[in-house]
Parts: C-alpha cells; structure tokens; sequence
C-alpha cells in the first residue's frame, strides 16, 4: 500500500543557484547530500520542514539527464511488488519495473498526467 509521498524532485540546470535559493532565500535546512560536484551520476541536495523531502537534482546520466523544470514526485510504499502488479493490472505503464536504487531501497518509475514523472520507493532497511 502507498503510505506517503516519499519526495519531489526538482531537476535543476545550475545546483549552485538552486542551492542559493534553497539554502540563503528560502531558509530550508538541508537534510542530506547524495553525491558532490565531482559525483559521475548525479547530486542532490535534500531539504525537508514536514516529513515530505524536496530534492535538487542535477544528473550526469546519460541514461537518465537533467531536464531542468522536470518534476518527479515518489511515493513510499510497504511492498513495491504489490503495488506495482496492482497499478499495472489498473493499466499504469511502467518505465521501469521495481528495481534496486543503491541511495533509497527499492524503485519503480513511471508517468503521470501530462509526463509528469512518478515513482513508487520501497526503502530499503535501516
């Protein structure tokens, strides 16, 4: 079952003006970075003041590149391959099927209304 919004992810062309934003404007704390300036994939900076994390991304990826303005929200759930045969037998197309992400658990992508980009995340544990 879906139990959350795990975070929204904001794909950013210039992390250092985002970070100015985030960080000097906005006041936000930042929670977590996953990789660094020299990270071959990509990095994130996350920030949270409710539970919900919002995440900058900036990718190195070819397979998946930084599309600024590009917004992907990710859901939790308790069981990933439960909820992934439920939304495909509801006639959700999955981009990729459940599959181990190193930073988060388990995780599944796929679209939304208008391309919006979505994704279930089973955390992996503590």
């Amino acid at each position: 079952m879906i139990t959350g919004i795990r975070r929204v992810s904001l794909d950013v062309s210039d992390m250092a003006k985002a970070l100015v934003f985030f960080i000097e404007q906005m006041d936000l704390p930042l929670l977590r970075e996953i990789g660094s300036r020299e990270h071959t994939n990509r990095w994130e900076m996350g920030f949270s003041v409710s539970g919900t994390t919002i995440a900058i991304e900036q990718k190195r990826s070819t397979q998946y590149p930084t599309k600024p303005g590009r917004v992907t929200v990710a859901f939790e759930t308790d069981d990933i391959e439960e909820d992934y045969q439920a939304l495909v037998a509801r006639g959700i197309v999955f981009t990729s099927p459940p599959t181990p992400d190193p930073f988060e658990g388990t995780m599944a992508c796929f679209e939304g209304p208008d391309g919006v980009m979505l994704s279930l995340v089973e955390l992996k544990d503590p």
